[in-house]
């Protein structure tokens, strides 16, 4: 039996030139590649406010995210129902995927480059950064419904992880107070 055709989705590691230089390799990105590339791009548009969430289906190479496009495609963000759009994505996914081995097995498979100029990359490190003391509560409170779906919420404070498991705006027994920009919050935490 011989393989010609493998396809990823949510994959996080790369794949040895060796393997990739002798079958095609598709990964399944949810995002608009080249922008929101890296590990959890639906978490940085969703933070980012997009109004749509793209998903990228590109042939892999030797890097991350940085692979020649077959198809892109938008989906419209609801923020009122937010708990459905993974239901939105996982369509998309599985309609593209047909698309891509239809294509593969008629040969004809159109690959486009991605523009590097207009290229992001978030990692893990990047959420750290989002919740700090310049954050607004309003801002916050953003944040913390984003990772209601796309857990974990994390932070850190004096150079230790923690993941915010709950919030109150007055004092409770096991939370840590926590001041944003423009009010303190109490959080609680559980250490990484």
């Amino acid at each position: 039996m011989s393989i010609s055709l493998v396809i990823v989705y949510g994959w996080n590691y790369l794949i040895p030139h060796n393997v990739i230089s002798k079958v095609d390799f598709f990964n399944i990105h949810a995002s608009p590649l080249p922008k929101y590339r890296g590990p959890y791009p639906v978490v940085f548009q969703l933070l980012h406010k997009e109004k749509a969430i793209g998903l990228t289906i590109h042939k892999m190479d030797s890097t991350y995210d940085s692979g020649d496009i077959f198809i892109k495609e938008y989906i419209d963000v609801d923020y009122n129902r937010l708990p459905y759009l993974e239901v939105a994505i996982f369509r998309a996914v599985k309609r593209n995927m047909i698309k891509l081995i239809r294509a593969f097995l008629a040969n004809e498979i159109s690959l486009n480059p991605q523009k590097e100029e207009e290229a992001t990359y978030y990692s893990k490190k990047d959420l750290l950064s989002y919740l700090n003391r310049n954050t607004s509560y309003e801002e916050f409170v953003w944040m913390n419904d984003v990772f209601k779906i796309y857990k974990p919420f994390k932070v850190k404070i004096n150079n230790s992880i923690y993941i915010v498991e709950d919030y109150s705006n007055t004092p409770q027994v096991g939370y840590s107070k926590f001041a944003l920009e423009d009010r303190n919050i109490y959080l609680k935490l559980i250490s990484e």
